[in-house]
């Protein structure tokens, strides 16, 4: 979530549509719809690639990560992969200069109020 705020915060317009950008930007909301692709309307409207996988529209509700059966599309390790290639792109990004830290308590998107793993 704070990859996804930097980007936001330090890309144009321009830079954030680009493929990997927008591939961060949809694990990010699949994430927080249990841990499934969710595209509405035209999402994803722009290219969302990084490396071999392509998201597209006919994903949607299919999980982000796979299972224990290997059904998903990211294996445990693609997360960082996914940021290693981002700052390889985006040297420039700093922590530093994020003005607004995320307000939002980890707790506060589970209804619970605890973490728990997703399989």
């Amino acid at each position: 979530m704070l990859a996804q705020e930097i980007l936001i915060q330090q890309l144009s317009d321009a830079q954030r549509a680009q493929p990997i950008p927008q591939f961060l930007r949809h694990v990010r909301n699949g994430v927080g719809h249990n841990g499934r692709w969710e595209f509405r309307g035209n999402e994803p409207r722009y290219a969302a690639t990084w490396r071999t996988f392509t998201l597209d529209a006919t994903m949607h509700g299919q999980r982000v990560f796979k299972d224990i059966n290997g059904d998903g599309l990211l294996g445990p390790g693609d997360p960082i992969r996914l940021l290693w290639d981002i700052e390889q792109a985006y040297p420039n990004l700093k922590v530093s200069e994020l003005t607004t830290p995320p307000t939002v308590p980890v707790t506060a998107a589970i209804p619970w109020g605890r973490p728990h793993l997703m399989v």
